[in-house]
């Protein structure tokens, strides 16, 4: 039910009415009634995945089928060591998954964890606090400030009730709420006669009936946006499925191929079916899952040690491959808090540097800017809670204006019971979004003075005066005018400016209607949302990597545009679109328009959707950044999806990447990983589809030629699980570039180039071809048996040659490259020993079906190795020394 977007624009009274209640609330009997006809006030919280579900998810993908069907025909073969091998090798890769995900999975229900909340209602007449979750339509919510609200609700009584409507919204000024109708047409942002669930009090109070709870509220409607979504792949999941798919395919085919080649040349049906089971034994990378798992789960760790928790472990490579940044701008871009940033005086203009208002503050109290701050803290209804303990510990109860005001005066060394007891409070008139002012009456020794905070075009109109440091001269038309440019330049900034006025006079009371009358212009004082500090570093590290930012925010242009600009985002008007013009816009014309913006602006949150996908079916990898409940819908289908760690919990739900420490720098980080783990992860299945695709090619040359199969399947699977497998997961802890540079569709959407497939085929065929010329002369003269260790020994040393040729993959390798990875020294070390313990080593012998060879074939295998390592470095050079 959708009867949420017309309670605005009904009167109070129909409102009552359909709601069966009243401005009392009804009683404990009714709510309780209401409770089982309505349900709880509640979405379905995040939960722990299921322990088996973690684990069964490593298995997916059809090269795990492939070794699951090896597997099994191995073991109907009655091949024991070859299935118990690659079962083996299927619980490895699975465990190594599923360790991390958990582990991922148990952090971030950790860091889910929230408080009960709890709503205050009438109800009887009576005022009772009750959880959140049993508020029932009809309740009438008692609003206090600094409490956030519990469902959706219509204002039916307000005094100065301002909300805090960014975590829905997106907009960060407090939204002024009152009684009365607005159009049915009204944004959600603009509704200024209703509050919204998990929206939060900035300021005043007042009552409100409520009309939806739960899923049927504007924050539950964003639930459903995300429950609608489907889980979306990575493009590293989307790869591997379609590589592994088309390998797969292509193993059946050739299988088939050459099981009827066999048959038709009168070889056994069973010794063919052996030799099909070997050649698919062959083929499959065995010890490609749990290397990409390894590669993955260190990038994994690397990101967080650098403050980002990664939720899934495929989306670490994705990183490596985002081509467009979407960000919302409160609380991502600027740190979602209001600051005094600028004072313009007639004298001097003071602006925030680093941090710090520049030139620094002197506490003299002639100044024109100090007077104006000694204003700015009067007027501000700001509390400290706490104003014993150091600054940075202060508690302070307030709207975002009046906090930032009372601080300024803090960090001006100004005290505010020191300033009362200079100037005594006589009486007061709050601020009121209509009258656009606010003001205070204060005794003096000669009578009494009133200070005026407000618009900067009333309180300028009402001003004769202007304050030159504590000198009074008349204003004239030219410093008017000056006055009037410097405010268009800080509004045209986005920032939000608050004239300071004063004017003495020998009246004990406040008269609204005479207050901006006769005034002494002080100063404008600017006001603004800070960015984050390492954000325009960041976002310049983005722009030359060759990623796009763009902003898409609830909140105004001009506000946005500003923002943009100061992190180092140059727009031309042009370059913005707003949410009306937006939704005009079919999706085959937000496609073709998508590269001309780079701000969308007022968008409502299914439009923030709207926009990923269109950028994501453009073929652009999209990352999307956000914080509040209304970001939840664009990270859950972004290929990225990136939370604050300060955000809403609905957000970090949501996405693929929370930051831990809020610091837009781990983006550009955990990018940088995400590029190192792509190349680690291309090198990986360089290396093992390199292996793969000789044992194939050698047992395809044995069939043709008719001779013994020259490898046997235990024998490789222990080059491919055994000696191989450290070597080739030591590629996972080789270091990326510390610049980032642009990177290329092609090298973002192939997991192997045409680089890749070159090197695959120079080494297969010229290797291939010279170990088989040795098999068949050690058949001759040595035996079978002898002619296969020989196979083995010389197909397992030139791996551990080669895998230094694809670590230095874009360069020759150099003296240093040899011994910059400790891991992979250690891993060929092992490789190698393993590789000689299959051959020395009896038990061994007779699992994989080796005999002892001679020294002097030792020796020749050795420098058949280094052999290999040279034929594969000039290779390189004739490529031009490209990456895969």
């Amino acid at each position: 039910m959708r009867e949420a977007h017309m309670w605005h624009s009904t009167s109070l009274e129909e409102t009552y009415k359909r709601l069966d209640a009243g401005p009392d609330g009804f009683s404990p009997d009714e709510a309780r009634k209401r409770l089982v006809r309505f349900g709880r006030n509640e979405f379905a919280r995040y939960k722990q995945k299921p322990l088996l579900l973690v684990f069964l998810r490593q298995l997916r993908g059809p090269l795990n089928l492939v070794l699951i069907v090896a597997a099994g025909v191995s073991y109907m073969v009655s091949d024991m060591s070859d299935a118990v091998v690659i079962l083996v090798t299927l619980a490895m890769n699975a465990s190594v998954g599923f360790f991390q995900e958990s582990k991922a999975d148990r952090a971030f229900v950790a860091l889910s964890q929230t408080l009960q909340e709890y709503a205050y209602v009438l109800r009887g007449g009576h005022e009772l606090e009750i959880p959140r979750e049993e508020v029932v339509p009809g309740d009438v919510l008692l609003l206090k400030r600094g409490k956030k609200i519990p469902a959706d609700a219509r204002v039916v009584a307000s005094d100065n009730l301002q909300m805090n409507e960014s975590s829905l919204t997106g907009e960060w000024i407090a939204q002024k709420k009152k009684p009365g109708i607005v159009p049915f047409a009204t944004p959600v942002a603009d509704r200024s006669n209703m509050v919204f669930m998990g929206t939060l009090v900035d300021e005043g109070s007042g009552r409100a009936i409520v009309v939806s709870t739960g899923i049927r509220t504007e924050f539950g409607q964003i639930g459903t946006l995300l429950r609608e979504e489907y889980e979306v792949k990575t493009p590293l999941e989307r790869r591997v499925a379609h590589f592994s798919s088309r390998f797969a395919y292509a193993i059946g085919g050739v299988a088939i191929l050459l099981f009827w080649f066999g048959v038709s040349r009168g070889v056994s049906l069973l010794d063919m079916f052996l030799t099909a089971v070997a050649m698919a034994v062959a083929s499959v990378p065995e010890g490609l899952p749990v290397s990409l798992t390894i590669v993955l789960a260190i990038g994994m760790q690397r990101i967080l040690k650098k403050g980002g928790l990664v939720r899934n472990l495929f989306s670490t490579e994705t990183l490596g491959g985002v081509s467009i940044v979407a960000t919302d701008k409160t609380g991502t871009l600027t740190k979602a808090e209001m600051l005094v940033s600028h004072i313009i005086t007639a004298t001097k203009q003071i602006v925030r540097k680093d941090g710090h208002l520049r030139p620094r503050l002197h506490l003299n109290g002639k100044e024109a800017h100090m007077r104006a701050l000694e204003i700015a803290m009067l007027e501000s209804e700001a509390v400290i809670e706490n104003p014993e303990d150091e600054l940075h510990e202060f508690r302070i109860h307030g709207g975002a204006t009046n906090k930032a005001l009372l601080l300024a005066g803090i960090e001006a060394g100004l005290r505010k019971e020191v300033l009362l007891k200079t100037y005594p409070l006589v009486t007061s008139i709050p601020f009121d979004s209509e009258r656009k002012f606010s003001a205070s009456l204060h005794e003096t020794r000669g009578g009494y003075r009133m200070f005026v905070l407000g618009a900067p075009e009333l309180v300028l109109n009402g001003s004769l005066f202007l304050d030159f440091d504590g000198k009074k001269e008349k204003l004239t038309p030219a410093w008017r005018e000056s006055i009037l440019k410097k405010y268009g330049v800080m509004a045209g900034d986005g920032l939000r400016v608050i004239a300071a006025a004063y004017k003495d006079t020998r009246e004990d009371a406040l008269n609204p209607a005479q207050v901006t009358e006769h005034l002494v212009f002080v100063g404008l004082l600017g006001l603004k949302d800070p960015v984050r500090e390492d954000v325009r570093h960041s976002i310049q590290e983005a722009e030359q990597a060759g990623i796009r930012p763009i902003i898409i925010t609830g909140d105004h242009a001009r506000t946005a545009e500003a923002v943009a600009r100061e992190v180092g985002i140059f727009v031309a008007r042009h370059e913005i679109i707003e949410g009306e013009d937006f939704e005009k816009l079919s999706d085959e014309e937000l496609r073709d328009a998508l590269p001309r913006f780079k701000i969308y602006a007022r968008i409502a949150p299914k439009d923030k959707l709207r926009i990923v996908e269109a950028w994501r079916a453009r073929g652009e990898t999209v990352a999307f950044v956000g914080d509040g409940i209304n970001d939840a819908p664009a990270l859950r289908k972004a290929d990225i999806g990136v939370a604050l760690g300060s955000g809403t919990d609905v957000a970090k739900e949501a996405a693929d990447l929370v930051l831990l420490s809020d610091s837009f720098t781990v983006i550009i980080d955990a990018v940088r990983e995400g590029r190192t783990i792509l190349a680690n992860i291309k090198k990986t299945i360089l290396f093992l589809l390199t292996d793969g695709f000789n044992e194939l090619l050698i047992i395809v040359f044995g069939l043709v030629a008719g001779v013994p199969l020259p490898i046997l399947p235990a024998q490789i699977l222990w080059i491919n699980l055994v000696e191989d497998i450290l070597p080739a997961l030591s590629l996972a802890f080789e270091k990326g570039d510390a610049h980032l540079r642009p990177l290329t569709k092609e090298k973002r959407g192939t997991l192997l180039g045409r680089e890749g497939v070159l090197i695959i085929l120079w080494f297969s065929i010229i290797t291939t071809t010279f170990v088989f010329a040795t098999y068949l002369l050690m058949l001759r003269h040595f035996g079978a048996e002898y002619a296969r260790t020989m196979v083995f020994l010389m197909m397992g040393i030139d791996s551990l040659f080669y895998i230094f040729n694809i670590k230095t993959m874009g360069r020759m390798v150099s003296f240093r490259a040899f011994f910059d990875n400790a891991f992979m020294l250690v891993g060929v070390f092992v490789g190698f020993l393993l590789l000689v313990s299959a051959v020395l080593f009896t038990p061994l012998q007779n699992l994989i079906k080796t005999v002892p060879v001679s020294s002097v074939h030792w020796g020749f295998v050795f420098a058949y190795g280094v052999g290999v390592f040279l034929m594969m470095e000039g290779v390189k050079r004739l490529l031009g020394r490209k990456d895969v």
